[in-house]
């Protein structure tokens, strides 16, 4: 997993790499951050290129939230003015057909996915040659605000907190995984990206799943063997390895999330930069958690469950993984109303 050179970024982003070239470039990024910067910061990540258009579609940009190496993301509004955001291609990259047919894809993941707990797509098109997604606002916060918030103030989520707040996503990816096409046939999307970022808590305290940019699906060709995506700290082994994957990698992925909630760290903290991807490949994660942090037996044990290295000693599904949760929160009068999560996110 060595980083593409600083010449060949430079080649990507200016159009300037071969093809064949480009789509090992374009894989790479996807799961190396500091390679992602590089290329954000030839483009001048966080400041409006001078380029970018006042309307996209049908869609008044408002301002630019982010930027990466592949596309940029715009607060928007549409002809009626409610908000909403919009996420196209770079220009410099609009041409590239292996990017549209991404973009392609995600659209066509979303269009058929309904759910509360699922970020919704508006709408996908194209502007000039360029693809773009409209999707739904969410306003709120992510799980990472929430960690970071929780870890600077010298604390951790209340159990009962944490539980909801995994519980819903569970509900979002289990949907996810049961959809289907329009003939009725399983779907079998895989989110392969389940971290705190790509889960989002409104300020109505819904949680929402978003960023369905790297789900596989039975309609796609499945990625490469050996083709790793996403980010490595909450990655399956199986995924770290390249191996082929199923629906039970967004169980472990979910698992790393609920540990973190639980214990306020990272289950792979400890790893040193050299021994992460080792660490990882293996499922090396903490069999008990910090010494100096209480965890529910019942909670620990189902996080313990997600994150088996063995994708078959974890929870068949999502649905299994949700209905667990639920039962501890009856139980152990664990449930949290709507308004106790909305404060959260002021």
């Amino acid at each position: 997993m060595s980083c593409v050179s600083d010449s060949q970024l430079l080649s990507f982003f200016t159009g300037a790499l071969p093809a064949a070239q480009r789509a090992s470039v374009l894989e790479h990024l996807e799961g190396c951050e500091s390679c992602r910067l590089v290329v954000a910061t030839l483009g001048g990540e966080g400041r409006p290129p001078a380029s970018a258009p006042e309307r996209v579609g049908l869609y008044r940009l408002i301002k630019l939230l982010g930027r990466g190496g592949m596309g940029e993301v715009f607060l928007a509004e549409d002809e009626d003015g409610q908000r909403c955001v919009v996420k196209r291609l770079l220009a410099e990259l609009g041409d590239d057909p292996d990017l549209q047919r991404r973009f392609r894809r995600e659209a066509q993941v979303l269009a058929r996915l309904s759910h509360p707990n699922i970020g919704r797509l508006l709408e996908f098109g194209e502007d000039e040659g360029t693809c773009y997604l409209a999707l739904e606002f969410i306003e709120g916060v992510d799980f990472r605000t929430l960690l970071r918030r929780f870890k600077d103030s010298g604390s951790i989520a209340p159990a009962a907190l944490a539980v909801e707040l995994v519980r819903q996503a569970a509900s979002g990816l289990a949907a996810a995984h049961r959809a289907t096409d329009s003939r009725g046939k399983p779907l079998k999307l895989i989110h392969r990206d389940v971290s705190p970022g790509n889960l989002m808590v409104s300020c109505e305290g819904v949680v929402k799943v978003i960023d369905f940019g790297m789900a596989q699906s039975a309609m796609h060709e499945a990625s490469k063997t050996g083709v790793v995506l996403g980010k490595l700290q909450y990655f399956s082994p199986e995924q770290a390895r390249g191996d082929r994957i199923d629906a039970r990698c967004d169980v472990f992925g979910l698992g790393l999330v609920f540990q973190e909630f639980l214990t306020g760290r990272r289950s792979y903290a400890g790893s040193r930069p050299r021994e992460l991807e080792r660490d990882v490949s293996a499922g090396r994660t903490p069999a008990e958690p910090p010494a100096d942090v209480w965890v529910m037996a019942e909670l620990w044990e189902i996080s313990r469950r997600c994150v088996a290295p063995d994708p078959k000693d974890r929870f068949t599904t999502m649905d299994a993984l949700e209905h667990a949760l639920a039962a501890v929160q009856r139980a152990r009068s664990l449930t949290l109303p709507a308004e106790a999560i909305r404060a959260l996110t002021g």
